[in-house]
């Protein structure tokens, strides 16, 4: 068989260019398209071979065998044929038909460009899914690196969550320690205030008895023996003196330490309260942390399985 024209169709079905009478060929098994100089061949349905190698588009050259069902077809130079052509095709075994330039009649060629105009539609459509199952197979890498950058990230945040809800852990364990040692310095305090109260009373105590027995120190014309009485009593005022004296330094003294401890439990109770306030700062940051996360993984997913979907129904369309 000479090719002549632009496309030559090959398959067993009426229309073809090249009728090849076998069950085992598919009504429109491949068509072969002529340029210049070359030749390119491509599979419409379905398992031509080329050599011995399955193919989608091929260049065809002298010497090439391709085989459609059971039948074998070798092209040859112009040189091999009877008059000279461009190309021509041979049988190596099986029926071959009549030719669409030799048999067909008119109502042949019309189904001939019926068979090519579908032909070129069906490829013009495969050549439009392939690009777009490629499309989406990309869209579907992305979306799963995507997807795993958010799991690696969400990781992270758990593991910076967990350390983060231990720190918190111990540092409201230390809180506690302190404010029931803050309890304890505060009933110290008032214990010491208290006793302070006690010793105050005391004192003042100790004075009114002290102004009354200078009241009843004798006058300066009495005998001796009450010169010696005053005497004893000046001694003994001289000394509770003294030891009211040293009550007060001591009393100004817990004064001074009561001060200074209440200062410390001011200070300590600002610097806990202040780190409860951190704390829960940081604890209202991680939960918003997390919530944000697991949205944004939720719609990767999602996202990623419409891909999914779309992916399985563009390859379902090539099929």
């Amino acid at each position: 068989m000479r090719i002549r024209s632009a496309k030559c169709t090959i398959g067993s079905a009426a229309g073809c260019t090249l009728r090849l009478h076998s069950p085992h060929v598919p009504r429109l098994a491949c068509w072969i398209v002529r340029g210049k100089d070359k030749l390119a061949v491509r599979r419409f349905e379905g398992c031509p071979t080329l050599n011995g190698a399955r193919f989608d588009l091929a260049e065809l050259r002298p010497g090439d065998r391709l085989l459609v069902g059971n039948v074998e077809l070798e092209l040859l130079a112009s040189d091999a044929l009877e008059r000279p052509s461009p190309f021509g095709l041979a049988t190596a075994n099986g029926q071959v038909g009549q030719t669409g330039d030799s048999a067909d009649t008119t109502g042949g060629r019309d189904s001939i460009r019926q068979i090519e105009a579908r032909l070129e539609e069906a490829l013009q459509k495969v050549s439009q899914l392939e690009q777009e199952s490629r499309q989406g197979f990309q869209a579907s890498i992305l979306a799963a690196e995507r997807a795993e950058q958010m799991h690696e990230a969400l990781a992270v945040a758990h593991r910076q969550w967990e350390e983060t809800a231990a720190e918190l852990t111990q540092t409201r364990a230390e809180l506690s320690q302190t404010q029931s040692r803050l309890a304890r310095t505060e009933a110290e305090y008032a214990r010491a205030r208290a006793e302070l109260a006690q010793r105050q009373r005391e004192l003042a105590q100790a004075r009114r008895e002290l102004e009354r027995m200078r009241s009843e120190v004798p006058q300066p014309n009495a005998t001796q023996g009450v010169d010696e009485q005053r005497a004893s009593q000046h001694a003994e005022l001289e000394a509770r003196q003294a030891e009211l004296e040293r009550k007060a330094a001591q009393l100004e003294q817990c004064r001074a330490e009561l001060s200074a401890r209440q200062a410390d439990l001011d200070a300590r109770q600002a610097d806990l309260d202040a780190r409860q306030a951190k704390l829960d700062a940081r604890q209202a940051a991680l939960d918003a942390q997390q919530q944000d996360l697991e949205a944004r993984l939720a719609a990767r997913s999602a996202q990623a399985d419409a891909q999914a979907k779309h992916e399985a129904e563009l390859r379902r369309k090539e099929a």
